[in-house]
């Protein structure tokens, strides 16, 4: 469970089979550089130990001695660099329920008509070290091989697409909801965010990274929704909970225990 010495009241834990993975403290720098300038006691930035093709959920509390200044509290969840769902406590249901809230983001939300959207499990997928030199990544039957490729323009462009691979991020904003007009017929596309097929081996390179996310079949569930906007714009959240996943085997977890 992750908490914020600043912001008391609010919990973010990552959950597999119903349990709490097991957490590690990261000491190192802190990864999210749009949220730095936020203070240490508004941050966290742990380490958990993930399984592979483990389904997984993010849960989410608001609880005293929080106390709740604006309409909304709206948590942003964001997996290998991709926003994939949003929880959202207001004032009314925190205080109907005692000061209490809790919330289950169990997988990806993709809205897909005005009152449909689909959902997808989340489950962890391994990158592991093949035998020929080369790293690939579970994502449903995509291989992430590397090549030996020395080139610069190469190597930058492999490690922008491996930017964020193995974090989930959690920022929490004060918010205010209101009706959203959502156009009858729109441009609704199924989000398909997948590793590349093949990056320089160069651009793995000190990247403790042993998982990647993958999605599980679709569902359609019908939902409408409400429109949020942050009452202190987008890069000035109340806290920020950054959790890296990663395998027992494939970290240096004396460096984390």
């Amino acid at each position: 469970m992750a908490i914020l010495p600043a912001v008391p009241g609010l919990e973010v834990t990552i959950q597999s089979f119903n349990e709490d993975l097991p957490e590690y403290d990261d000491e190192g720098d802190f990864t999210q550089s749009k949220f730095a300038h936020l203070p240490e006691g508004k941050r966290s930035q742990k380490y958990v130990e993930c399984k592979t093709d483990a389904e997984f959920r993010i849960r989410l509390v608001v609880k005293h001695p929080y106390k709740m200044d604006c309409q909304s509290l709206a948590f942003k969840a964001n997996v290998d660099g991709h926003g994939i769902a949003q929880a959202t406590c207001t004032e009314a249901w925190f205080t109907r329920c005692s000061g209490y809230y809790m919330e289950l983001i169990t997988a990806r939300l993709d809205r897909i008509s005005p009152t449909e959207l689909s959902s997808r499990t989340l489950k962890f997928s391994s990158i592991k070290k093949g035998r020929s030199s080369t790293f690939s990544i579970r994502f449903h039957i995509l291989i992430l091989s590397t090549v030996d490729d020395p080139d610069s323009h190469r190597v930058k462009k492999d490690a922008k697409a491996l930017a964020g691979i193995g974090e989930i991020v959690v920022s929490v904003h004060r918010a205010v909801q209101r009706d959203s007009n959502i156009p009858a017929v729109g441009n609704y596309n199924l989000a398909q965010h997948k590793p590349p097929a093949e990056v320089a081996e160069k651009a793995l390179k000190g990247k403790a990274i042993s998982h990647g996310v993958s999605y599980g079949e679709q569902q359609i569930i019908s939902r409408t929704s409400k429109e949020t906007v942050d009452l202190d714009g987008p890069q000035n959240p109340v806290g920020v909970f950054v959790f890296k996943y990663r395998s027992r085997g494939r970290c240096s977890w004396t460096e984390l225990s």
